[in-house]
Formats: structure tokens, C-alpha cells, sequence
């Protein structure tokens, strides 16, 4: 994924924390903002909770990625944090 579409400052996780608004679904929360670099931006977070092995973890992570990459173009420009849960 292109440093471009990853969220890598502590500002902008902290703007995610305070402003955004919040999806979930069983296996997801997204939280979510606009993006004020005018394109879409992406992070995600799996923890120990959801599986102890760190392959599985990264096999998730992976995953995550993979759908953004492949969504990134058609998506509005927001700044998004994918958390998997158990």
C-alpha cells in the first residue's frame, strides 16, 4: 500500500478518536472521518484478543489491506482506522 493511503501520524489517530464516526459490523469496527488530504487513507489494528498467533493476525491484516487497495480508487476521501474484534 502506497505511504500515501496509510494514516501514520499520532494526529490523525487522535482526530480519529475525537471526531469520527463509527460502523460495525460482527467482525469489524470502522471508525471514520473526511479526509482533509483529499483522498482515502486507510489503518488497521488486530489484537492479541482476536487471534494469539501473530500469522493469523497478519494473515487478517493482509486481508484488510488487500480490500482497501482494491476499493481505494471508488472510495470518497475519508480517513479510516479497521479494527478487528472477536
Amino acid at each position: 500500500m502506497p505511504r500515501a493511503a496509510r494514516l501514520t501520524r499520532a494526529a490523525d489517530f487522535a482526530a480519529l478518536g475525537r471526531d469520527a464516526a463509527a460502523l460495525g459490523t460482527r467482525h469489524f469496527v470502522a471508525r471514520y472521518r473526511f479526509s482533509p488530504s483529499g483522498h482515502a487513507r486507510m489503518a488497521q489494528s488486530v489484537s492479541k484478543r482476536v487471534h494469539k498467533r501473530a500469522v493469523q493476525r497478519n494473515r487478517i491484516k493482509r486481508q484488510i489491506r488487500t480490500a482497501f487497495r482494491l476499493r481505494r480508487e471508488h472510495m470518497p476521501a475519508l480517513d479510516m482506522l479497521v479494527i478487528a474484534r472477536t
